[in-house]
């Protein structure tokens, strides 16, 4: 996290809306330092089904295996997913845990992937899914954001603009997000650190969550 705990507490609001965080290789790799939890009590052990998970199933996109799955990431203490190119190999630099499933998606096709990510988090879920759209909510970086605003897969757009970042050519960066898709912006906040928090929606998609969730 970049922001302060206004900021978390706007992202664990999000969170504790989805029924699978998507991430990229590359965030993966980034957040392998540290578990995926909720760190404030008002979003923790959210109930997912007959159980209440600290946070939801977590899907990584990825085009090889080389992760080290030693690293705390991969302990969140929820179930979790690899999803890669049928095409791409198989084998993993350290062996992949038990509790971790690879899914395979076919060919390249970013659609592909995140419709096997859903199908797997409604199995995942069960019962608590049924009859209603799976909410992804993709945790990546600028890269797979805008790979999924290009294939018009993106509903909504959370974002915080801090007044204080600054950093080399590795600061995370929106600037893969900046293609000429229209989006609406029905909300949006001053917080008291100063950061703007940004809520854009693709006209014509329903609201992902609740509204006045960045008021969180």
């Amino acid at each position: 996290m970049l922001g302060s705990d206004d900021d978390r507490q706007v992202l664990e609001a999000v969170r504790s809306q989805a029924d699978v965080l998507l991430y990229g290789a590359g965030t993966a790799r980034a957040d392998s330092r540290r578990r995926i939890q909720f760190r404030h009590e008002r979003y923790a052990a959210v109930a997912v089904g007959r159980l209440a998970r600290v946070v939801p199933p977590i899907a990584v996109l990825c085009r090889s295996l080389d992760f080290d799955f030693s690293s705390p990431f991969w302990t969140s203490d929820c179930p979790m997913a690899i999803v890669r190119d049928a095409s791409s190999p198989g084998v993993a630099s350290s062996p992949v845990p038990a509790g971790v499933e690879l899914l395979a998606a076919a060919g390249e096709s970013l659609a592909a992937a995140v419709g096997a990510v859903a199908c797997w988090a409604r199995r995942v879920l069960g019962g608590a899914a049924d009859g209603r759209t799976i909410r992804v909510l993709c945790e990546g970086g600028g890269h797979l954001v805008g790979s999924l605003v290009r294939a018009g897969l993106l509903d909504e757009l959370f974002l915080t603009v801090t007044p204080w970042v600054l950093g080399d050519g590795g600061t995370p960066s929106t600037s893969a997000i900046l293609t000429p898709t229209p989006l609406t912006l029905p909300e949006w906040r001053v917080g008291a650190a100063g950061e703007v928090f940004l809520r854009y929606r693709r006209p014509g998609a329903d609201p992902w969550a609740p509204e006045g969730i960045t008021s969180a």
